[in-house]
C-alpha cells in the first residue's frame, strides 16, 4: 500500500488546523467587519471574542488574519507583551503597519515621539503612497488591531490602548479586536473604559456536533482513510466538541491509523486513540490543578464540580451565589472574588448575558472532583 501522507491535525496553540468547523454567526460578523473597513465606515469599531480555555478563540484570531490579509485590510496582531508600556505598543504596530496615517494618530494620542529612524521610513513611505495600488492604497488607509489573551493584560494599560483606538477613530477607519477567558469581562470593567460596554461580545462556544464531526473526519476523508462504524462521532464526543481537543484527538487517531498502517482504521485503533487522549487531558487538567492549588481555590473549584453534577449543565445565580456562600470561608474570599476567581480561570462561564452559568470543560470538573477527594459515584463522563 501506498504511505499515509504527514499528520495534518494542529493541537497547538492558534494554529489553523485542517478543518476548522464552521461558527457562521462568528464569522459573518466578522466578515461583515472587514467589509466595512474596507469602505471605510468602521471607526472605532470593537469586537469582544470570549469564551473558555480549548475553544478555538486564537484560531479565530489566526482565520481572521488571514482574511485581512486577503482583503488588503493591514492588521496588527498583539499579545499582552506589546501593551507593557507606550514604546512596546509603538514598535508593535510600526512592525506590523509601518506608519500609516491611523497609526501616527494611535501614537500620537499616546503622546509617544516617533523614534527618528523610524519617522525617515515613515517619510519614505508616505512619499510613495501615490504610486501604490488600489489593494495597497486600501490597507495603509485601513487597521484592524487584534488582542489575543487580553484578559491577561493590565486594565489601566488596555483602557490606554482603547483610547487611542478611540481618538483615531473618529476620523480613520479602525477596528479592535479582543479575545479572551470570560474574565475578559472582568478585565474591561476595571479598566474603567466605557466604550467595551457597546462593543459586539460574541461568545465563543463549542462547535456544533455536525462541525466537531466533521473537523474530525474531513481531513481523513481528504487522505483517501476510511474512517468507520461512527468512528468520527466516537472521537468528536470523546474530545467534547472542543476544538482544542479536536486536534488532540484527531491527531492521536492519525498516528495510530500510520502505526498499523491501514486505509481502513477499525474500533481497535479509535479505542487506543480514545485512551491516549484521555491520558494526555488528565496531563493538561493537572496543570489547571496546580493553578487552583497556588490560589488555594481547590475547595471552592469542587464545591462548583458539586454542584454541576447534582444539578445538571447549568446553574442561575440563586444556585451557584449558594455555593459560594458557603464555600468562600475555606478560601477566604468574598462571593463576588470567588466568581470573579472561577470566571478568570474560564471554570465557569455565560455564553450571553444574564444566561445561567455552565461548566467552562466539564470532564475538568469531574477530574477537580475525583482529584480532590475519592470519589463514591460513578461519573457520566471519562476524566
Amino acid at each position: 500500500m501506498s504511505e499515509i501522507p504527514d499528520n495534518p491535525f494542529t493541537p497547538g496553540i492558534g494554529e489553523l488546523p485542517p478543518v476548522m468547523g464552521h461558527r457562521p454567526e462568528i464569522e459573518t460578523h466578522l466578515l461583515r467587519m472587514l467589509r466595512e473597513l474596507r469602505k471605510g465606515r468602521a471607526h472605532a469599531k470593537y469586537v469582544i471574542l470570549y469564551g473558555p480555555r480549548g475553544i478555538g478563540k486564537t484560531v479565530l484570531l489566526t482565520w481572521l488574519e488571514s482574511q485581512a490579509t486577503s482583503q488588503s485590510v493591514t492588521c496588527a496582531s498583539l499579545m499582552p507583551v506589546n501593551l507593557q508600556t507606550d514604546g512596546a505598543l509603538a514598535r508593535a504596530l510600526e512592525a506590523a503597519a509601518g506608519h500609516p496615517e491611523i497609526v501616527r494618530k494611535i501614537l500620537r494620542s499616546l503622546d509617544f515621539t516617533i523614534s527618528a529612524g523610524l519617522a525617515g521610513v515613515s517619510a519614505q513611505l508616505g512619499a510613495r503612497d501615490q504610486e501604490l495600488d488600489p489593494a495597497r492604497q486600501i490597507a495603509r488607509s485601513t487597521l484592524l488591531i487584534i488582542l489575543d489573551e487580553a484578559h491577561r493584560v493590565v486594565p489601566s494599560r488596555l483602557a490606554r490602548l482603547m483610547d487611542a483606538v478611540q481618538a483615531a477613530g473618529k476620523t480613520s477607519p479602525v477596528a479592535l479586536v479582543l479575545a479572551g477567558t470570560p474574565g475578559l469581562e472582568d478585565t474591561l470593567r476595571a479598566s474603567g473604559a466605557s466604550y467595551w460596554s457597546r462593543a459586539a461580545k460574541l461568545a465563543v462556544g463549542l462547535l456544533p456536533p455536525v462541525e466537531a464531526e466533521r473537523a474530525v473526519a474531513e481531513p481523513f476523508r481528504q487522505a483517501g482513510i476510511t474512517l468507520k462504524d461512527k468512528a468520527a462521532t466516537s472521537l468528536a464526543t470523546a474530545a467534547e466538541h472542543y476544538p482544542f481537543f479536536l486536534q488532540l484527538y484527531g491527531a492521536i487517531a492519525w498516528d495510530a491509523v500510520t502505526e498499523a498502517g491501514s486505509w481502513h482504521p477499525g474500533p481497535e485503533q479509535i479505542t487506543v486513540a480514545k485512551e491516549i487522549g484521555h491520558a494526555k487531558r488528565r496531563g493538561y487538567y493537572s496543570d489547571r490543578y496546580e493553578e487552583f492549588s497556588d490560589a488555594k481555590a481547590l475547595p471552592l473549584a469542587r464545591a462548583v464540580a458539586l454542584a454541576f453534577l447534582e444539578h445538571g449543565e447549568c446553574l442561575d445565580d440563586a444556585r451557584l451565589n449558594a455555593v459560594l456562600d458557603r464555600s468562600v470561608t475555606d478560601v477566604n474570599l468574598e462571593t463576588p472574588d470567588a466568581r470573579r476567581l472561577l470566571r478568570a480561570h474560564g471554570y465557569i462561564w455565560r455564553p450571553q448575558p444574564g444566561a445561567d452559568w455552565e461548566p467552562g470543560i466539564p470532564s475538568l470538573m469531574d477530574y477537580m472532583i475525583a482529584k480532590t477527594e475519592p470519589v463514591k459515584f460513578r461519573l457520566d463522563r471519562e476524566i
